[in-house]
Formats: structure tokens, C-alpha cells, sequence
């Protein structure tokens, strides 16, 4: 397990944030109430029901289609009941704090996290259906979460944020701008807030580690590095992450070229459903036929490729024989 390491620096920038703007007070006491898996349903509820706003997203994701329920549920303490506690939980805090943090940010920054997030928590969700330790719920939550880091910079430096944001692409060009700048990045950032929220473990390293290839110890971790490495390859699919996700997802998950297609066919229709169910408006399109282009292309490559080492594997041994 690898925990993000407590910083003064990033301490000291989210007490700065808690002056600024607090936490959702129904969400904090939601973890509280939830604390123990036999919580109270009825007092859950209730508290959820002073949330209106609160009450309607929930009632909206146990409707959604991620659940596929045969007949709607119609009260909040029908969807507490159905929903669970650590699907709860995370739910409720994502709801809570996502969209308390997005407050304020500039529209072009607003619609670029919510495309990344979507992005990464729909794979990551995807991905946990192939292995019975992951729980697809966690996995939505970690990578929606993911590059909440971002949104507490543009909160307190903007100005600041957004010019580097405006020079370098995200990934590890921004992480490094930001280090030079702050002293951290986002991830290590927004995991510190988790890790203040008390938030299990597994998903403070999913979000402290999405951006860092190598270091994933833990399922979770790598559904949400492999959720961000799909988001650059689904949304700008003539770049380096398309052969780096079909790599990633080939080794870690067994996906070959046409189960890669397939997943990122159902990823695009699941994003647009999870935009409407968030209510969010996204930019741009995912164009499934240029990814499949690209694809192919790369994995003809690395067949190539991979036959050429051969050959030449072949031919130093033959050497060597004579």
C-alpha cells in the first residue's frame, strides 16, 4: 500500500481550502452516520432528505442504468436500503464535494475535468466487471475523483493553475509544471484531502497514483491508471496513448485488440449516460471508428515489430550455432 506522504505544503494549501470553502456538511455527516456497516437506514435517509439536490442525484443513481433495477425506486430510503454502505458513502461524497469543487472553475477547465473524470470512472468501472476483487461502485468513485486535485488549484491559484494548464497537456508535462510551481502536483493533492476525509486506502492510492505507470500495488490503482490512459486515447486518439493503453490493458487485464474496441464502444455509450445522469454537457465527441484506425495501426506495429525481433533473435542463434 502506498499512502500519500503527509506535506506541509499540502497541508497548509488545504487549510487555506477550508477557509476558502467547506466541505459539504450532509456528505461529512453521511460518513459519519455510515460509519458501521449495520447504520441506521431511516436516520441516513433523513439526512439525505435535507439535501434536496442531494436526494435527487441519489434517487437518479440507484434509477440509472448502472443498476438496472426492474421497477424505479421512489424514495430515498429505498435507495439507501439498495445502495449499500460503501456504495453509499463514496456516492454521496463524490456528489458532494465533485460538484461543490467545480464551483467557480472556468468553463473550458469545467468541461475538461468532467470528460477526464467520466472517462476514467466508466473504464475503471468497466474493468472491475473482469476481476471479482474489484468492486465497479469503488472504481466509478476512485476515478471520478481522480483529478480532484486539479479543481482545489483552480480554486485557490488560478491564475497561477491555469497558466501552466494552458501550456502543458495533462499527464506528466502538467505533473511536472506543477511540482516546479507548488512544490506538488494535483494527485498527491487531492489524495491528502481523501486521506483528511478519512476515505478507505485503496482509493487515496488510486487517485495519489492514476498518472504514475510502474508503481500500481493494488486492482484498484490499476483500474483507474489504466481509466486515465483510456481517457487521452478515447478523446485524442492519434496520440501515444492508444498503444500505451492497449499495452497497459493487454497486460494487466488480458484485453486483446477487438475486446479493446468492444470496451471502448461501451465506455462511449456509458459516458454520454453518465453525463446525463450527472447533468453535465460534455465537449467534443469520442469518434470509435478514428480510435479503430489507430488501433489497428499500432497493434499491426507491434506484430511487426515483435516479428522482426524474432527474426533477428532466430538469426543470432543460427550465428552462434555455426
Amino acid at each position: 500500500m502506498i499512502a500519500p506522504t503527509p506535506n506541509r505544503a499540502i497541508d497548509g494549501f488545504l487549510d487555506r481550502m477550508d477557509q476558502l470553502h467547506s466541505a459539504p456538511q450532509v456528505a461529512q455527516k453521511i460518513l459519519l452516520l455510515t460509519r458501521d456497516s449495520d447504520f441506521d437506514v431511516r436516520t441516513v435517509a433523513q439526512c439525505i432528505e435535507s439535501d434536496p439536490a442531494l436526494s435527487a442525484k441519489i434517487l437518479r443513481v440507484a434509477n440509472s442504468s448502472r443498476y438496472g433495477l426492474r421497477h424505479k425506486v421512489t424514495s430515498v430510503r429505498q435507495a439507501v436500503a439498495f445502495i449499500g454502505q460503501r456504495s453509499l458513502r463514496l456516492i454521496a461524497l463524490t456528489f458532494g464535494l465533485v460538484e461543490s469543487m467545480t464551483r467557480g472553475a472556468r468553463g473550458k477547465q469545467y468541461s475538461e475535468f468532467w470528460r477526464r473524470s467520466l472517462t476514467i470512472a466508466t473504464v475503471a468501472a468497466e474493468l472491475a466487471k473482469l476481476k471479482k476483487e474489484l468492486n465497479a461502485d469503488e472504481a466509478y468513485s476512485a476515478g471520478l475523483l481522480a483529478d480532484m486535485g486539479e479543481l482545489i488549484f483552480a480554486q485557490l491559484e488560478p491564475e497561477r493553475f491555469f497558466s501552466i494548464v494552458d501550456q502543458h497537456p495533462h499527464g506528466l508535462e502538467l505533473l511536472k509544471a506543477e511540482r516546479e510551481e507548488f512544490g506538488f502536483a494535483h494527485p498527491e493533492l487531492g489524495a491528502r484531502l481523501l486521506q483528511r476525509w478519512e476515505l478507505p486506502e485503496e482509493l487515496i492510492e488510486a487517485v495519489a497514483l492514476h498518472h504514475v505507470e510502474g508503481e500500481e500495488t493494488e486492482l484498484l490503482t490499476v483500474a483507474v491508471h489504466a481509466g486515465d490512459l483510456m481517457a487521452h486515447a478515447l478523446w485524442t486518439p492519434d496520440n501515444k496513448y492508444v498503444a500505451a493503453s492497449q499495452e497497459f490493458l493487454a497486460a494487466e487485464f488480458g484485453i486483446d485488440l477487438d475486446a479493446y474496441i468492444a470496451l471502448a464502444v461501451t465506455c462511449q455509450r456509458e459516458i454520454d449516460e453518465n453525463a446525463q445522469m450527472f447533468g453535465i454537457s460534455l465537449e467534443g465527441t469520442i469518434d470509435c471508428e478514428l480510435l479503430l484506425e489507430e488501433a489497428r495501426r499500432t497493434h499491426n506495429e507491434a506484430s511487426l515489430e515483435a516479428a522482426l525481433d524474432l527474426d533477428s533473435l532466430t538469426s543470432a542463434i543460427e550465428d552462434t550455432s555455426v
